[in-house]
């Protein structure tokens, strides 16, 4: 008998011990308990002001007139391509630098925040060289500021992940994805007061004190949550590929880019994020050549601006939407967003010169259509891009989301370079039609691509699991007891 009560205590205690510790490696993986960090918001804030002044940064030049940024350059003679070429520094250093950012984005915790550190020290380091007024200086500013692209932008997914469970990861991705384009549209507004040379300079000492501030503030930010809100981000979080030395990551870049282009769904979903958004993106950029009447010259840069703030308000509204009605039904919300985008661009065309009017079909009041039709279009398409990046993300899960927002944006900025170098070939009166071809094949990439929530359904089994086990521990230790009083 004694030697039967000394086996169950044996027995029990051993199970006990094991039990625990299979809690304790569920909890290491980060199981959602609803402990989740109560700074989590504070550090998007953070992270947001990053590629927001990277953004204004960025199309400083283009902002103001060409014959004031000519002016800016005392004694030296600048073309206009100088000028664009200024623009266009941020999409030539994105291909080559998206290597390096999807590298540190891969190893999360130190490798992540390194490379948010390094992007804010680029975009600030860039900026203060732009306020000698001299053009290789200004060169090698828009270079730097354009390099400081790919790793504050492509983080957005990841950083959403690492901080954020699922219910809020959608709007946590549309507020450092899509809202960050606001940093345009504020240049736009400060290039309003801009009326010659030394304005000019004002502005870019005002914005490298702006962007040197935001890289400051960036050490605040912590590697990661002392908890990660979910399996998927404590997964990530503790594989390091970087521990291996180069080749396993190398390896990890090599598996996680195999897994998102040999996945037919995510690539469906890529593509109509990233082409959609992209050409978009140009389609409003070009309002001066839609509205090629004089009279339209006012209209078209405020058109412009209201295609940004457009963008900005409609990836809030889509990802606080997605998040708190929508929830694993982000392809429906997708459609819906492209088919409003591709309805309100075929009502503008009706209201600009086109293949069908010549004229235009609202006479005196196409400018109120104009204005309607295109800040609706701008709202809803808005809200492709994070609904995009977390669709892909989720069907591409366990790749890393790095890699997800990589492939997106090299659409992205692909589809943006084709349409501005064929612009100028398309006649005044079918510069719409290449936007609505692309919305349409669009709405049929999303149509045809199947919906599954692979990262979530991680999520939520492990959370499942995880409080199982913590039940079962509990009921061990209650028949422990038991054994004990027994005895």
């Amino acid at each position: 008998s004694s030697i039967g009560c000394a086996c169950r205590k044996i027995i029990l205690g051993h199970s006990r011990v094991m039990t625990l510790q299979m809690a304790s490696q569920v909890g290491d993986k980060g199981a959602h308990d609803g402990t989740l960090d109560p700074h989590r918001w504070l550090f998007l804030l953070i992270y947001f002001c990053l590629p927001t002044s990277q953004c204004i940064a960025w199309s400083s030049f283009s902002s103001v007139p060409l014959h004031i940024a000519q002016q800016y350059f005392t004694g030296e003679v600048v073309s206009e391509f100088t000028v664009n070429l200024f623009l266009n520094w941020g999409m030539i250093m994105f291909f080559p630098f998206l290597p390096v950012a999807t590298a540190l984005h891969l190893q999360r915790g130190r490798g992540l925040l390194f490379a948010l550190k390094l992007g804010g020290f680029l975009t600030a380091a860039g900026s203060l060289l732009r306020c000698f007024q001299s053009v290789w200086c200004s060169h090698a500013g828009q270079i730097l500021v354009g390099a400081a692209g790919p790793l504050v932008w492509n983080a957005c997914a990841s950083f959403s992940n690492a901080w954020f469970p699922p219910e809020e990861r959608t709007l946590a991705t549309a507020i450092s994805s899509g809202m960050p384009i606001l940093g345009q549209a504020i240049q736009f507004l400060c290039a309003l007061y801009v009326t010659d040379a030394v304005a000019f300079l004002r502005m870019l000492q005002v914005e490298a004190v702006i962007c040197g501030i935001v890289a400051l503030m960036v050490f605040v930010l912590p590697p990661g949550p002392a908890q990660a809100p979910t399996v998927s981000a404590a997964a990530h979080a503790s594989h390091d590929p970087s521990v291996d030395g180069f080749s396993g990551l190398a390896r990890r870049c090599c598996e996680d880019l195999q897994t998102v282009t040999s996945n037919w769904d995510c690539l469906l979903i890529s593509f109509a994020t990233g082409f959609g958004y992209g050409i978009f993106g140009a389609f409003a950029s070009s309002m001066p050549i839609i509205l090629h009447r004089d009279e339209g010259k006012t209209l078209s840069e405020w058109l412009g601006f209201l295609s940004l703030a457009g963008n900005v308000v409609g990836a809030l509204l889509v990802g606080l939407a997605s998040d708190r009605c929508f929830h694993r039904r982000l392809k429906f919300v997708l459609a819906a967003c492209i088919a409003i985008g591709f309805l309100s661009i075929a009502l503008f065309s009706l209201a600009v010169p086109s293949p069908i009017w010549n004229s235009g079909l609202f006479g005196h009041a196409a400018a109120a259509f104009q204005v309607a039709s295109m800040g609706l279009a701008s709202v809803v398409v808005g809200g492709v891009f994070p609904l995009g990046i977390e669709l892909a993300a989720e069907l591409a899960y366990p790749a890393e989301e790095a890699t997800v927002v990589g492939a997106i944006t090299i659409i992205y900025n692909f589809s943006s370079m084709v349409y501005v170098a064929v612009m100028d070939r398309i006649p005044n009166d079918w510069v719409s039609m290449p936007i609505l071809a692309t919305l349409a094949a669009s709405f049929v990439c999303v149509t045809l691509a199947h919906e599954r929530y692979r990262r979530s359904d991680a999520d939520e089994g492990e959370a499942v699991e995880s409080r199982k086990q913590l039940q079962n521990t509990g009921l061990i230790e209650h028949t422990e007891a038991a054994a004990f009083q027994l005895s």
